[in-house]
This record gives structure tokens, C-alpha cells and sequence, in this order.
């Protein structure tokens, strides 16, 4: 079985491990994720929306933040290539749904706190990297969290992320490393991982 804590930090994301950039990325890719996290916070912190309206809201806003058919199969890694059309249409859907309840799970364990957006670089024209601190509102002494977001654009050009880093530790790279290890453990079935992961949710 998953480690919740670990697959907290996992299924945040996402596509593969960030490098150091080494050009300035445009403003409008830092505004994309300052905006959209804004959005986030003030869905689930709202005291205007019933729970239904809150999650319901939450979720059109990560599914379109994040490419999650991109992510997921990336997370399933050479076991995509084992899958029928059909099972890995089944297991996207999963690990979408799965992910926007880990997402949602992962932002209120920082409430009281926001992010800052630092600095942005890019790998390449159509692959950037924003930096960012997690600080606490009311301690402006703590120290913040470091946070990266990969940011690409999909196949319509529409701004999206790939992977987020904490503290240095690619979530891309330990969600594949956790469905890895829950595949071996079911003889390879995607149909099974779906399963499971409807389970987790």
C-alpha cells in the first residue's frame, strides 16, 4: 500500500526532475503560477462556497492548471507501453481524480501561509522553471519553504505544470517510484493501479 504521506507529496505532480535553468523565463509564466495558486487558496479557504461548491471549483481550476494525461503516463513509465487504449484511458481518469484529493490535501496543510514567486529561468523556449518561497503570513521569521514549478506549454500552447519540487526532491520522480513499486507488487496491472488508486481517494 501507498504511503499516504509520501504519495501526499507525489501525485502533486508530476513530470520529470528540474535542472538549473540557465535564462530568464517570461513574467507571464511566473504570473501563471502566482495567479493560479492565489485561486487555490481562496477557493479552499473561502467561507462562501458549500464543501460541494469548494471542491467542485477547485478541481476545474487543477485540472486545467496541471497536464495531467502527461503526468500520469509519465508516472506509469514503460508500463504505458503494456496498456491497452482502454486501461490507460481508465487509469488517466484515476489518477486525476486521485490527485485533485491530494492536491487539495497538500495546499490546507499550509493554511495561514502563501506563496511568493522569487524568480523564473528556462531550460528552453518552451520549458521553464519559476522558484518560489512557501512563507507563513503571521511569522514572517520562519523560515520559507522552497518550491519550483516546471512549467510547459501543452499541445494547444496553453501554460500548464509538469513537476513541482520541495526542497530540491522532484515529486515526478517519487510518484513514479511509488507507482513503480505498486505495480511489481500486481504483476504489472494498470487495471489494478486504477483500482487502487479509486480506493486512495
Amino acid at each position: 500500500m501507498l504511503n499516504k504521506k509520501t504519495v501526499l507529496w507525489s501525485i502533486t505532480a508530476l513530470y520529470s526532475v528540474l535542472a538549473a535553468p540557465q535564462a530568464l523565463a517570461s513574467p507571464a509564466t511566473e504570473a501563471f503560477i502566482q495567479q493560479n495558486f492565489d485561486k487555490g487558496y481562496a477557493i479552499l479557504n473561502s467561507t462562501a462556497l458549500t464543501d460541494p461548491q469548494r471542491r467542485a471549483q477547485f478541481r476545474t481550476l487543477l485540472l486545467g492548471l496541471v497536464a495531467s494525461r502527461r503526468v500520469a503516463l509519465f508516472a506509469l513509465g514503460p508500463y504505458a507501453s503494456r496498456a491497452t487504449p482502454g486501461e490507460l484511458d481508465t487509469f488517466v481518469e484515476a489518477f486525476k481524480n486521485y490527485s485533485v484529493s491530494l492536491y487539495e490535501k497538500g495546499l490546507n496543510r499550509y493554511d495561514g501561509q502563501s506563496l511568493r514567486v522569487t524568480g523564473s529561468s528556462d531550460r528552453a523556449v518552451d520549458d521553464s522553471t519559476v522558484q518560489a518561497d512557501i512563507v507563513n503570513r503571521n511569522q514572517s521569521s520562519d523560515q520559507p519553504m522552497s518550491v519550483a514549478f516546471r512549467v510547459r506549454p501543452n499541445e494547444t500552447g496553453t501554460l500548464t505544470v509538469t513537476d513541482i519540487v520541495f526542497d530540491g526532491v522532484s515529486l515526478a520522480t517519487i510518484a513514479r517510484v511509488e507507482l513503480t513499486s505498486l505495480l511489481l507488487q500486481h504483476n504489472g496491472s494498470v487495471s489494478e493501479l486504477s483500482r487502487l488508486l479509486n480506493g486512495l481517494r
